[in-house]
């Protein structure tokens, strides 16, 4: 319970922090160029809509309060809920803030999607300030066009618990490891002791396709064709399956469960996971009860130091918005030194490549005791691998590679003829969606 209590406050120091403004007392606000149109200051109302269904406290303190900060002309009407409702109720939204993962059914579905490039030409907008891969995902989303602007990112890292390390005296992970110095690791560590099975490594399997560091799709984004049953695929997989063919992991019912929250209750409840691949902004109050500490997942011998895919968020212009000039400027503040330094120092990995900001990553004083003698550059990749264009059955692809890996661990069935037939089970739903 080191600093529990610390972490149930954690919304309301934000709060503080969010009217204190960006830059803070004593530091300075990297400079930039051309970012942000000049604004009306015509008042308006603009309705945005997060797909994430955070709570007004939560979206205020992350983005609201800066709004009415710097756009004191704007008020803004925030909505979560079903998106569909909505919709049907002829709610007009101006901004959609989503992952990427959720971009199709939430902005495609509903023809939301509006090409920003002539607003981007208009006030002179500079792409080249931004993460690339966060950029490219959109490039190929709008065929050349921007639909979005990104506006944070996360991807994956691994999470240890020092205390299983020290108990079995083994060493902790440690930058540059490939997966074979890791899985050496998770043997170690996949034993019983005193009636405790304890895991070496676990991950959420649909987590860890979506990010893979060697950038293979599971669907072809243009054509829709299966794409998991090809060799590189197959490595791919395999090269996590034999984690949980490890003695005494058959023990882990549920380890290709796509429910973090089971894995996240083994790293930190039960405590007998050592290792636990997971997001870089994960920050759950119940982390404080473990002696954690993060590295970079390891690599592909064939990717040396490539991390795993950036999963960015952004906000969409809808083309149903009447204020499109006025929300293309929150949008781009957004996007600003100024306000990634914010964000950057509450711990969420920025999309701008200034060194000022990500050097400033997870400073600010409401995470200092939180991230204090943590390895925290780890949750901030050096290069991100190229990103997988997503599509509405991506995830469709990618739910039925858990199963052929279920089929693999569980049933020792082939890797060949898993993955078979779990492509044909993916085309089949895919055609089905297709035809209604």
């Amino acid at each position: 319970m080191r600093c529990k209590q610390a972490m149930m406050s954690i919304i309301a120091l934000l709060m503080v922090s969010a009217c204190n403004g960006a830059g803070g007392p004593g530091r300075e606000t990297p400079k930039e160029e051309g970012a942000v149109p000049v604004s009306k200051k015509d008042p308006v109302e603009l309705t945005i809509y997060n797909v994430d269904k955070h709570p007004e406290e939560r979206f205020m303190v992350e983005y609201g309060n800066k709004i009415k900060e710097i756009f004191p002309h704007v008020t803004v009407k925030y909505l979560t809920g079903d998106l569909e409702a909505l919709v049907t109720s002829g709610t007009e939204i101006d901004l959609i803030l989503t992952s990427i993962g959720l971009t199709n059914n939430a902005v495609i579905k509903y023809h939301f999607q509006h090409d920003i490039t002539d607003l981007m030409k208009k006030y002179n907008y500079n792409t080249s300030r931004l993460e690339p891969s966060t950029v490219a995902i959109q490039k190929d989303l709008a065929n050349g066009g921007m639909y979005g602007l990104p506006v944070r990112t996360s991807t994956m890292a691994l999470f240890y618990n020092k205390d299983i390390f020290d108990k079995f005296g083994v060493p902790y992970p440690a930058e540059g490891m490939t997966w074979d110095d890791l899985y050496e690791l998770s043997r170690k560590l996949t034993r019983v002791d005193s009636g405790v099975q304890y895991y070496g490594y676990i991950m959420s399997p649909g987590h860890m396709l979506s990010h893979n560091q060697l950038s293979l799709p599971a669907v072809n984004s243009k054509t829709n064709e299966i794409l998991f049953t090809g060799d590189k695929y197959a490595a791919l997989v395999q090269n996590w399956l034999r984690f949980f063919k490890l003695p005494g992991m058959e023990t882990y019912k549920d380890a290709m469960s796509t429910n973090t929250a089971i894995h996240k209750a083994a790293f930190t409840k039960t405590q007998n996971a050592a290792m636990f691949a997971f997001s870089t902004v994960w920050r759950d109050a119940e982390m404080s009860d473990v002696n954690w500490d993060v590295v970079p997942l390891p690599s592909f011998k064939e990717a040396k130091g490539v991390g795993p895919q950036s999963y960015p968020a952004y906000f969409y212009l809808t083309s149903q918005s009447k204020h499109k000039e006025q929300a293309f400027e929150i949008m781009s503040y957004f996007t600003t030194d100024e306000f990634q330094l914010f964000t950057s120092r509450m711990g969420l990995p920025p999309i701008v490549t200034n060194p000022d900001v990500l050097k400033e990553f997870g400073k600010g004083s409401e995470y200092a005791e939180f991230y204090k003698g943590k390895n925290i550059k780890a949750l901030v990749p050096a290069s991100y691998a190229a990103a997988i264009p997503k599509t509405e059955y991506s995830s469709i692809a990618e739910k039925h590679v858990v199963a052929a890996m279920k089929e693999m661990i569980f049933n020792n069935k082939d890797t060949n003829s898993a993955l078979r037939e779990s492509a044909d089970a993916a085309k089949k739903e895919i055609e089905s969606i297709q035809v209604k």
